[in-house]
């Protein structure tokens, strides 16, 4: 084999790798883009939709009232609050009311079926969610908006007060960013 054959073999070998590099570069670039842009699910509300108007912004807020309402929290909430206080007696050797009235209420626990802590932290969530939704979206009324805002301000303090009488000291969760919230420590 001589020189010039070796050569010509070298250059045809340099042009196919810079081809082939070329042709991955423009592809990596080109073709990815439909499979990174996911469209909005057909079957779930996206927030931009739900905070466009005054009446689906209204029907978020009413939502957790309404999931509240339908887990018994509210009718309960005296009675308990009562034995954490020690305004009542409770003569349970176990279950939920033997909790409250030795104030023995533990948040590991919560995941079971004794205590707020989780219904408390979706709530919280939730308003949260709300929060951030109004104030990003400007498709409500100035007096809609700053009437469910309100609301869901409200919403997060009742749960904050209520899980600190029951637990102590709670983390106190004020946006919706699941990284930040994951680093937090009770108050």
């Amino acid at each position: 084999m001589n020189r010039s054959t070796k050569i010509h073999e070298r250059l045809v070998q340099k042009r196919s790798i810079t081809l082939w590099t070329l042709v991955l570069m423009l592809s990596g670039t080109t073709s990815c883009k439909k499979f990174v842009e996911i469209p909005a699910p057909n079957n779930q509300l996206v927030t931009s939709s739900v905070f466009n108007n005054d009446a689906s912004a209204t029907s978020a807020i009413t939502n957790i009232y309404i999931q509240m309402f339908n887990n018994a929290e509210s009718p309960s909430m005296a009675s308990d609050n009562g034995l954490l206080a020690d305004e009542l007696k409770s003569y349970a050797t176990s279950g939920s009311s033997f909790q409250y009235y030795r104030d023995a209420m533990i948040a590991s626990l919560a995941a079971g079926t004794y205590g707020p802590w989780n219904n408390a932290y979706n709530y919280i969530y939730q308003a949260n969610a709300a929060i951030a939704a109004l104030q990003q979206y400007a498709g409500t009324s100035p007096a809609v908006k700053k009437q469910l805002t309100g609301e869901a301000y409200f919403i997060r303090a009742f749960w904050y007060f209520y899980l600190s009488n029951c637990y102590g000291a709670v983390p106190l969760a004020t946006t919706t960013n699941y990284t930040v919230n994951d680093r937090l420590s009770p108050i």
